[in-house]
């Protein structure tokens, strides 16, 4: 699972606490209360990304002057650099819009061919990122951000905190993060109707069971629809009912719980996971990591702690891969757990 799906799957609260970690709203055009508003009307945590943005704007309609005077000012009111004098205009012979931008400090031209009516690719990253501001000594750039349809999001931020965010998963690492998402969650109902059909063939098809309640475990991390998670639930009961020994459906039962607790905050969710975890570790103990998490994720020190030793033991799970997974991120400076990797 990618930093920021792990991220938003915890909800608002440590979404929020991961941007003040890195010290957003220190430099934030936006302010806490702002983003806070903002994430309260998202329904759906993928989304939450798209509440960050200082300058939003259709990346189509760039046919003309207008578009681009329109969106110089809201860039030039967003940096706030003190102007003497904007011109924006068509040249009708060379089909081109020529823009002028004079400070008290510089004067900046900037030439459009108008080859298309998407916004010039170079307009904000090398004219205004790279020229004005670097001239104007502002210390901040213009970050573009994933998003889902034809707009363009851009946060306004200094080039240290962009980075800390996409290291804590605030932001995605990819412009076409949920483009490529949306192309998964097409895959992923072809591949559940393919073995929905094999179970129509063949009823008491356990293993078939298993994939499809396997499929839709990972489209609801996708699309955090409930529907879609008690579906999930229901195919793993029923691979389980065909066949107790399937362990593998006892485990991604639990671990699909424990998800499903982050998204909507519930503490028994977590405990019905463990419990799946623990039916799976009791059938086959190479299934002891994510009931270690589950403990860890209930604070449940002892327990995490042994499993998590039995874990390593067998070879189960890294070293680093523990010490980067979200789950133990509370226990990283605790004696006990580092003495582990030191046994």
């Amino acid at each position: 699972m990618d930093k920021y799906k792990e991220l938003v799957l915890k909800g608002k609260e440590a979404y929020l606490d991961a941007l003040n970690e890195i010290g957003w709203f220190k430099v934030s055009n936006n302010s806490k209360d702002e983003i806070e508003k903002r994430l309260n009307e998202e329904n759906v945590p993928a989304n939450y990304l798209f509440s960050l943005w200082d300058l939003w704007f259709d990346a189509e309609g760039f046919d003309s002057a207008d578009g681009y005077e329109f969106l110089l000012n809201h860039i030039l009111e967003t940096v706030k650099i003190e102007i003497v004098k904007v011109s924006v205009s068509y040249v009708k012979e060379t089909n081109s819009v020529e823009i002028e931008i004079n400070t008290k400090s510089n004067n900046y031209h900037y030439s459009i061919e108008l080859k298309s009516d998407w916004i010039d690719d170079d307009f904000i990253n090398e004219f205004i990122n790279n020229l004005v501001l670097v001239k104007e000594n502002i210390d901040r750039k213009f970050f573009e951000i994933p998003t889902d349809d034809q707009t363009a999001k851009y946060v306004f931020l200094p080039q240290s905190v962009y980075d800390k965010a996409i290291k804590l998963g605030v932001i995605p690492n990819d412009l076409g993060y949920f483009h490529k998402q949306e192309e998964r969650i097409n895959t992923l109902h072809l591949q559940i109707d393919e073995y929905k059909q094999e179970i129509i063939n063949d009823p008491e098809d356990d293993i078939a069971f298993y994939n499809v309640g396997y499929l839709l475990f990972e489209l609801y991390l996708l699309i955090q629809d409930e529907k879609t998670m008690q579906e999930s639930c229901t195919h793993f009961e029923k691979a389980i009912s065909l066949n107790p020994n399937c362990y593998y459906a006892w485990d991604n039962w639990g671990v699909l719980l424990y998800n499903s607790a982050r998204i909507n905050n519930d503490k028994n969710l977590l405990k019905e996971g463990i419990e799946k975890c623990r039916r799976a570790y009791m059938i086959n103990d190479a299934c002891s990591y994510n009931l270690a998490c589950g403990y860890a994720l209930i604070n449940d020190k002892a327990n995490a702690l042994l499993y998590l030793s039995k874990s390593l033991k067998n070879n189960v799970i890294s070293v680093d891969n523990v010490k980067n997974d979200e789950d133990w991120k509370n226990y990283l400076s605790d004696k006990d757990f580092i003495n582990i990797f030191n046994d």
